[in-house]
């Protein structure tokens, strides 16, 4: 969540001697939970604070800019080279003192601090000698900070005149992003992928689930209406009235709106019907499909059952009887299991048969009801389209009376004298 924008995050970090790194209050040098440092003490000041100010001419740093739109970056000393990371400090100092101050709006949390950061490769839990691209000197690098948007970008870099003589140059621009919106674009986006996914199950769950049905055919075959909507108010309704009620309601509302013409409401009709013979025939294929592969797996597990015992009888001492025992025993054996399987393919065809009459007595029933009511229907369009164009006639003759009455009164003043409006002369 971002910071208003009357408040101002001013943030003076270092490290302490014992190489301890916080966050301390420019005023009221209020020290942070080292724990967490990535939070920022705020105050609602727009301008940086005399005392902030007084602590870095004390350091001898030069302030550039003051206003709250930018903010600076100042580091007064880093060392030059990695070799002397392990080396004595200079001048007497056992640390390397680093300041940076914040002028402007950033995210909560200090997320644009934890951004410079990353863009300086400055590790916390290491020396400042990883900011490899900065020698020594004082580097002053100032950024422009879009407050509304939490949105950093480079806008220059500069070194300071008693670093600029040394002739080093910074090697890397400064990058800072913000990350708070890339994530929040990227959870709406997800929630609205999930929105979709569960609302496409929903839809394709109401699609595929029915009452069941013990009539003629399937439920999936059935010709009905989409009455998904009062499954609450019907659930008290016993399954075969719902499913009578629904197929009378999918003919009432073929046949219900005169706007189409017979030949569409019997072309609406036929290509239903054409769908659900398709399904039909589909459903048929696979279930046949189905059973030969249930039937094969059996015969190839039966015919490996019975090389094995052969294999293993063939291996031991028998005798003619014995042989003959075996041999009758494993053809009896084999007769009856394609006789039962022969059976089961009977059986299973027969159940097709009836599936597939049922199917087409089903079909014919509702194309005969279907007949009855688009012979209806097409008398009611015809005395409705002649009824349309009487009225049709009668309002055009109506206007042309009234017509015609206009110009018989407009004929009567036509011929009366006319009347002068306006003073006359004498």
């Amino acid at each position: 969540m971002p910071l208003p924008q009357h408040q101002l995050v001013h943030v003076l970090f270092h490290r302490h001697q014992r190489g301890q790194q916080v966050f301390r209050h420019a005023d009221h040098q209020e020290q942070c939970d080292p724990g967490q440092e990535y939070k920022a003490c705020r105050q609602e000041d727009l301008q940086p604070s005399d005392l902030a100010l007084q602590m870095l001419n004390q350091r001898g740093v030069r302030v550039v800019s003051k206003t709250f739109e930018q903010f600076v970056v100042l580091i007064d000393e880093v060392i030059s080279r990695k070799q002397e990371q392990n080396s004595a400090p200079r001048n007497g100092r056992d640390h390397v003192p680093a300041i940076l101050v914040l002028e402007g709006f950033v995210q909560y949390e200090a997320a644009g601090t934890l951004s410079l950061r990353h863009a300086l490769r400055f590790d916390h839990s290491s020396s400042i000698q990883h900011m490899s691209h900065l020698s020594a000197g004082c580097v002053l690098c100032r950024v422009q900070l879009f407050s509304k948007r939490s949105k950093f970008t480079e806008d220059s870099m500069s070194l300071s005149p008693a670093f600029a003589t040394a002739g080093s140059k910074p090697q890397d621009t400064l990058r800072l992003r913000s990350h708070e919106n890339q994530r929040l674009r990227s959870l709406i986006y997800v929630l609205f992928l999930t929105l979709v996914v569960l609302l496409s199950a929903i839809e394709s769950r109401a699609q595929n689930e029915g009452p069941e049905s013990t009539t003629l055919v399937d439920e999936s075959y059935s010709l009905k209406a989409d009455r998904e909507a009062f499954e609450e108010l019907r659930k008290n309704i016993p399954v075969n009235v719902k499913k009578d009620n629904d197929e009378k309601a999918f003919m009432d509302g073929l046949v219900s709106d005169l706007s189409r013409t017979p030949s569409e409401v019997r072309g609406k009709f036929s290509s239903i019907v054409n769908k659900k013979r398709d399904l039909f025939n589909k459903d048929m294929t696979k279930a046949r499909e189905q059973f030969g592969k249930i039937q094969k797996k059996e015969r190839d597990e039966f015919t490996k059952d019975l090389a094995e015992k052969r294999k293993a009888f063939a291996k031991t001492k028998s005798t003619s009887d014995e042989r003959k025992e075996f041999y009758d025993e494993h053809e009896s054996k084999r007769k009856d299991f394609y006789e039962s399987q022969k059976e089961k393919r009977d059986q299973f065809e027969a159940d097709m048969r009836d599936k597939r009459k049922n199917f087409d007595d089903y079909i014919r029933s509702k194309t005969d009801e279907f007949n009855q009511l688009h012979r209806d229907y097409t008398k009611r369009f015809e005395e409705n389209k002649k009824a349309l164009a009487d009225q049709k006639k009668q309002a055009e003759l109506k206007k042309k009376q009234q017509q015609q009455d206009l110009e018989k009164e407009y004929e009567a003043i036509r011929k009366q004298d006319p009347t002068i409006l306006g003073p006359t002369g004498e």
